[in-house]
């Protein structure tokens, strides 16, 4: 470091720091990346599932056996009842799409066909209901006592199955987010380690600075501050290649003119 100017070196140590400060940088920046990364599979995988797989069960729960059971009290009439499960099929058709159109692993796939196979047997019954909704109009208290109650020997299946599958959805939810925050330490901890090393980078290449220059520049204070209190057998030597080689160099200059100023005003004073 000996060879290179002050300038050199404050730029060198102003290199580190920018470096240092890059590396930290593009560690935060990368380590949101994955967290973005992280909460778009979650949506993508938990989410998405999870909303589409809601939609299908409340169709079925709500919309289906809601109507019977409102039909059959004489709180809604056949119209509305028609109205309110033909509604609930489409739903369950598109959202049943939806869900079969995410990325499902075995087990999924498996609890799915039995999901579809109850699905199937539900449907068939509520066809049997709408054919006997089909002569109705207006409101029909007790007359779907056939549907209401027994539908549930049907509807509650398919229930049970869409709810393991939400189950299976909260459980990839949890693991996604316990590898997340696995993700989360081990970027941490590089963060930290990173940090102490361009601490101690910087705290080296400052100790390095501090004693190239201020020791250096102490002792030629020193030296300048003897000459100055008469002390004209100090020599002033310093080998460096910098900026305060500069300065000596052109002080040695200024202090042997001097000095031959003074044995030139010595001999004139003996000559006289």
């Amino acid at each position: 470091m000996k060879t290179l100017s002050i300038k050199a070196r404050m730029a060198l140590v102003g290199l580190v720091v920018v470096a240092a400060m890059g590396a930290i940088g593009g560690l935060g920046v990368y380590g949101m990346s994955v967290l973005s990364n992280n909460l778009q599979t979650v949506h993508d995988t938990s989410v998405l599932p999870l909303r589409s797989l809601k939609k299908a069960a409340d169709a079925y729960a709500v919309n289906v056996i809601d109507a019977v059971n409102k039909t059959n009290a004489g709180l809604m009439s056949s119209e509305d009842a028609v109205k309110s499960i033909r509604g609930a099929q489409e739903t369950v058709k598109t959202s049943w799409a939806e869900y079969k159109t995410t990325n499902l692993n075995e087990k999924e796939l498996a609890v799915a066909r039995d999901a579809e196979m109850a699905m199937a047997a539900a449907d068939a019954d509520i066809e049997r209901l709408l054919a006997a909704l089909q002569g109705k109009s207006g409101f029909v208290r007790d007359g779907l006592r056939d549907f209401d109650g027994a539908l549930y020997k049907s509807v509650d299946p398919v229930g049970d199955k869409l709810s393991a599958l939400i189950d299976m959805q909260v459980e990839i939810a949890r693991d996604l987010h316990t590898s997340g925050e696995a993700l989360f330490t081990a970027k941490r901890t590089i963060v930290v380690a990173g940090c102490a090393a361009a601490a101690l980078v910087l705290m080296v290449f400052g100790w390095l600075l501090y004693r190239n220059i201020i020791p250096p520049m102490l002792g030629l204070a020193g030296r300048m501050r003897a000459i100055t209190s008469g002390d004209t057998s100090v020599e002033v030597d310093l080998d460096r290649s910098d900026e305060l080689g500069d300065v000596v160099t052109a002080f040695k200059g200024l202090y042997g003119k001097i000095q031959a100023d003074l044995e030139d005003s010595r001999q004139v004073a003996m000559a006289n």
